[in-house]
């Protein structure tokens, strides 16, 4: 959904056997796709929630020194928190991620050997090199960061509650948003009352807010 950030000048017609893909919105994503590259292997990995059709990619190499690393798309930023149009989903692969990265990627078939040999049970090294969508990488705590996010969304899903249980009165999405982030810019406070707004509706499918007319929000009483 992002073409507006490739560039119109890429000569696409003299780059030899490349193809584009995009994930129809009616159709299964394709979950671990490979594509060999030399000596490198590259497995996309469905992860919706910033946008429908968000993948990742995993880096793997078939040589022992060779970089890996998790290729986060937008899920994760160099710096801030990332936008989302569906929580649910976006905590469900943040989760996903980081699963991945503590698991990590198989050795070469000579090591799997070896490691069996010695009566070792797992041959899994953690992936803990993480590359952005924006802003730099994060060669080393990549684990880390996946899990820092999936804690701050915790935390700003307290908060939403918190605030609303605080006030007597029901209360926007925008009056929520100022109480949870105070002095935002305009154009930074645009992302995050988005933010709070998909807050408030995974909150409503689990049934534990209400909406009622002109858009006011209030705990259901247990």
């Amino acid at each position: 959904q992002h073409n507006a950030y490739v560039p119109s000048d890429i000569p696409w017609k003299h780059i030899p056997n490349h193809y584009v893909f995009q994930i129809p919105s009616d159709a299964p994503p394709p979950d671990n796709t490979l594509e060999d590259t030399c000596k490198s292997k590259l497995t996309a990995i469905y992860t919706p929630g910033h946008c429908e059709d968000h993948v990742c990619f995993l880096l793997e190499s078939k040589e022992e020194n060779d970089e890996v690393a998790l290729f986060a798309g937008d899920n994760i930023l160099g710096h801030g928190t990332s936008w989302f149009e569906n929580l649910s989903d976006y905590k469900e692969s943040l989760q996903l991620m980081l699963s991945i990265c503590k698991k990590g990627r198989i050795h070469t078939e000579e090591e799997e050997y070896n490691n069996l040999s010695i009566g070792n049970e797992s041959s899994y090294q953690p992936i803990d090199c993480l590359y952005t969508g924006h802003g730099p990488a994060f060669r080393e705590g990549g684990i880390s960061k996946i899990q820092e996010y999936i804690d701050h969304r915790r935390e700003r899903e307290l908060q939403v509650v918190q605030v609303l249980q605080s006030s007597t009165l029901a209360l926007t999405s925008l009056q929520i948003t100022r109480e949870i982030y105070v002095a935002l810019p305009y154009n930074v406070e645009f992302a995050a009352h988005s933010n709070v707004r998909n807050v408030l509706k995974a909150l409503l499918k689990g049934g534990d807010v209400h909406e009622s007319l002109f858009g006011l929000w209030s705990l259901v009483k247990q």
